[in-house]
């Protein structure tokens, strides 16, 4: 019989049970190992205004968020048509869901591809003008999937220096030789690209730059792409559901879909979902459901991700006004922001720069915002490049007057403090 060990408890009190969960990992975790480094850089970022934190949301409404327990309006999200809060896409997803359930379960590859995930690619097909579609749990991944899969060490990719960071990734890790051009430098853009010797030559290119709302000069990049035999990629993530007759996108309104092999699009923005989806050939997309990795080895897009997207396009169908007002808002925006003396550089889009310059000048913007009811981004470097910091301002088309006169009203303070 093994001995009982000495103790003070009295006699036939159990001894205390070790949980075979954390049993021997209780100094570990009690005391994580951090690197020297870890704190230091912290400190850094504090002192050069570039830290960054979280805040949490407790309620949200069209045009409205709930932070710290006060309700702003919203001037940060990328809602653009006012339809992730909007009640009846919920409702609709919820009806379709009784039938599908919440997990996708796999990837698309084993049991993950479900009815209604052939539904909505076959429903953004149709919308967008494309052959296929690919549906991609992350916008984020599915860019880095498709560039890292299409280019090699034998290509080269010439990717704008504005690009989103998940196309800069893409680009890297693909291995091919990576040749940064500025958005206006297309001559020199085109004079690189003739003396490139490669296998591929790609254009890698956003149609609406995220922290800028200009568009990239799409009919020039894609007739510099086929004068050099280049094929070109374009993220049309910030115009999807906003630019174009239909809201197809800036390929769309130029009527150059036929002429981008490769377009993608995502559902976190104007379609207020989470989720990225391809728009090309049918070829591309056999060939990519075979070689693309962040497709392979990720679980399907979720099933109400699906549900609330499909909702979201039947909306977009019904009410195009939403795509006209958030334009017309955005605009105006603009220019009263401009006679104040702000500069608002180029935007043409929802995406609404103010410029501060100073990290920590556009930190104090933030906060007299704050003051006055409007939650807006301090846009800070990395992100942009130094000496550019801003706010962002993301309009939505569920911003009424009442909202946008509060916005004014806030930075005419800004202006004369």
């Amino acid at each position: 019989m093994a001995c009982r060990e000495a103790t003070d408890a009295p006699r036939g009190t159990p001894l205390p049970v070790a949980n075979p969960v954390t049993a021997g990992y209780e100094e570990i975790m009690m005391t994580p190992h951090e690197p020297d480094w870890l704190e230091g850089d912290l400190e850094r970022l504090a002192e050069q205004s570039l830290n960054r934190s979280r805040h949490v949301v407790t309620a949200r409404r069209p045009g409205f968020v709930t932070i710290d327990g006060r309700e702003y309006v919203d001037f940060a999200s990328n809602d653009y048509l006012g339809l992730a809060a909007d009640p009846r896409v919920a409702e609709g997803a919820a009806k379709r869901l009784e039938r599908i359930g919440w997990g996708a379960t796999a990837s698309p590859l084993l049991t993950g591809y479900h009815q209604p995930h052939l539904e909505l690619e076959e429903r953004l097909a149709a919308w967008t003008g494309a052959e296929a579609v690919l549906l991609f749990p992350s916008g984020f991944g599915g860019n880095v999937g498709i560039l890292s899969a299409i280019a090699g060490a034998e290509d080269v990719i010439f990717c704008d220096k504005r690009n989103h960071a998940s196309l800069v990734d893409g680009c890297r890790l693909s291995g091919a030789r990576l040749r940064v051009y500025r958005t206006g430098e297309l001559d020199i853009l085109e004079q690189r690209l003739g003396k490139e010797q490669a296998r591929q030559r790609w254009i890698v290119t956003d149609s609406v730059f995220s922290m800028d709302g200009d568009v990239a000069p799409l009919e020039r990049l894609t007739a510099i792409a086929e004068r050099h035999d280049a094929l070109l990629y374009l993220d049309e993530a910030h115009a999807i559901g906003v630019l174009g007759t239909t809201g197809g996108g800036l390929a769309e309104e130029l009527d150059l879909r036929g002429r981008v092999p490769l377009r993608f699009g995502t559902f976190g923005k104007a379609l207020g979902g989470v989720g990225g989806f391809l728009m090309t050939t049918r070829r591309w997309r056999d060939w990519l459901v075979n070689h693309c990795r962040s497709y392979i080895y990720s679980t399907a897009l979720a099933p109400p991700n699906v549900a609330g997207v499909l909702e979201a396009l039947d909306l977009l169908d019904r009410e195009p006004q939403r795509r006209r007002a958030v334009l017309t808002r955005a605009k105006e925006i603009r220019e009263r922001l401009a006679q104040l003396g702000f500069d608002v550089e180029k935007s043409r889009t929802p995406i609404v720069p103010v410029l501060a310059e100073s990290s920590e000048r556009v930190l104090l913007w933030a906060e007299w915002l704050r003051e006055d009811g409007c939650w807006a981004a301090a846009i800070r470097p990395p992100t942009v490049p130094n000496g550019t910091a801003r706010i962002r301002l993301s309009i939505s088309a569920a911003h009424d007057q009442i909202a946008i006169e509060r916005l004014f009203a806030a930075f005419g303070k800004i202006h004369c403090r």
